[in-house]
């Protein structure tokens, strides 16, 4: 059995949705129903209950669930170990970044941190926020670079904030407000929003339900379930997103992006990791290079 069924396999257990899965693994439906087809064959057992409502995992799926994130977690460490000791470095820091946001948040960090500690080896995790707090959660990553929001589970996490970002609006480029920079978030009122599906973007969307409460509207919803989804409608025309500075990126074939003028219009971004890992030397330090030397506010 080939691990990539099983890496899928752990996505699906995480989306469960066939369709999500496959776009976030880039892909087709066809190809992860094949795949896991050929897994649930494999162990003789049904891993998913599914039916044209809904995918559910069984017990067994739920019991191999738990035992292959392990054993991916111990095998890629394995791998990694492996190399490091061919390439002569002591240890590693594993760091999980947003792929749209490697730039902003991580700077010249990583070049001022390997010169400092050469024994040490930096790795990086990127994907979406959901997918880095789940790399968090089952140890995959030793540190995150994410907002500081109030995420489920969130006790297990300690946070130290490096820096202040403002967030920003992705609009139609036939929208009236693209011909603009800037714009105030009551401005935004009328439009409909769109929710990314996941514990980080749900609270995303709590800190946005909140700023338009405190202007007097509540803000018209439409989800989706991945943000890169979100963009394409918004190109549609079909509503916009608001996020991050760094989503500014997106900003292209017929997308604009405004930064909002409003002082409350900003979050904290922040290292966060388990606070179990709280005394590991190696996060120590790649905190306090962070925390005293990237003072930034973009």
């Amino acid at each position: 059995m080939k691990i990539e069924y099983f890496r899928e396999f752990v996505v699906l257990a995480e989306y469960l949705n066939f369709s999500a899965a496959a776009e976030h693994l880039f892909i087709t439906q066809p190809v992860l129903s094949r795949h896991m087809a050929a897994l649930e064959d494999d162990l003789g057992v049904r891993l998913f209950d599914r039916n044209t409502q809904e995918v559910r995992l069984t017990t067994a799926g739920k019991l191999f669930q738990e035992k292959i994130l392990k054993i991916l977690l111990d095998y890629d460490d394995l791998r990694q170990l492996l190399r490091l000791q061919k390439a002569g470095y002591e240890s590693r820091l594993c760091v999980g970044v947003p792929y749209y946001a490697i730039t902003d948040y991580l700077g010249d960090i990583p070049e001022r941190f390997e010169g400092k500690y050469p024994h040490i080896k930096l790795t990086y995790e990127v994907g979406s926020p959901n997918t880095i707090l789940g790399y968090l959660e089952q140890e995959r990553i030793d540190v995150a670079l994410l907002p500081h929001l109030t995420f489920p589970r969130g006790s297990s996490l300690e946070f130290h904030n490096f820096y202040t970002e403002r967030l920003g609006v992705l609009v139609n480029s036939r929208d009236p407000l693209a011909a603009r920079e800037s714009c105030r978030l009551e401005e935004l009122r009328g439009h409909t929003f769109f929710q990314i599906g996941g514990a980080y973007f749900s609270s995303t969307w709590e800190q946005l339900r909140y700023l338009c409460r405190r202007r007097g509207f509540e803000p018209a919803q439409a989800n989706m379930s991945l943000m890169e989804s979100a963009v394409i409608a918004v190109r549609r025309g079909d509503g916009i997103v608001v996020a991050g500075h760094h989503m500014r990126s997106q900003a292209v074939n017929g997308v604009s992006y405004l930064r909002l003028e409003d002082d409350d219009c900003v979050r904290e971004i922040s290292i966060c990791y388990k606070k179990s890992n709280r005394g590991k030397e190696n996060i120590r330090k790649f905190v306090h290079m962070f925390t005293k030397e990237r003072g930034i506010t973009p």
